[in-house]
């Protein structure tokens, strides 16, 4: 009596692997892609908290004079959903009570971009929520989340420059269904749903 595997045996094995690397192979480009939406979102979330750092520290920024601490912020804008801002919003006038203008001012001069910061291509900011303060619960074409110098609460404010209790940014997959939000609380916590 002979050893070994008949040609049906051998088949049937074969078929079974196909079946199985079928099931895990086909599922393997939306596990990429929630992978990449789950990385985006903790980035700007830690953006937020990399804001927050850099105002507590009384990091400097530029060429600033010794003690002229600014605050940080991020700034989101739905006109330009593929990326998102860091910024710097130095005092005004420097030491020892000066205080930035609590904005972000794109065309300032000295700039006060630390770092435009890309999404990963196919990966956009759909949508912008602040409620609570000043604002009703309603969408906000734009939003700044800024730590004021030397302070861990975060000032959020929408597109009228209305002061908001909390924040939430949509990001997602173009041509999915597929999202993440990143909620912001004036408490400066930033974390990811």
């Amino acid at each position: 009596m002979e050893r070994g595997f008949t040609i049906l045996e051998l088949l049937v094995a074969i078929a079974l692997m196909v079946l199985v690397m079928a099931a895990v192979f086909g599922n393997y480009p939306e596990f990429n892609r929630r992978v990449a939406l789950d990385g985006i979102a903790n980035k700007v979330a830690l953006t937020i908290r990399e804001a927050q750092v850099n105002s507590v520290a009384g990091r400097k920024f530029g060429t600033a004079e010794p003690g002229c601490y600014p605050g940080y912020g991020v700034h989101f804008d739905t006109g330009t959903p593929t990326s998102y801002t860091l910024f710097a919003d130095p005092p005004l006038p420097c030491p020892p009570n000066g205080t930035g203008d609590g904005n972000y001012t794109p065309s300032a001069s000295p700039s006060e971009t630390v770092q435009t910061i890309s999404l990963k291509q196919g990966y956009v900011v759909t949508d912008i929520t602040v409620s609570g303060g000043a604002c009703a619960s309603v969408s906000s074409a734009q939003l700044t989340v800024l730590f004021p110098k030397r302070n861990t609460g975060a000032m959020i404010k929408n597109a009228a420059s209305q002061l908001c209790d909390t924040a939430v940014i949509t990001v997602s997959k173009t041509g999915t269904s597929l999202t993440k939000q990143i909620y912001v609380g004036i408490s400066g916590h930033a974390y990811v749903q």
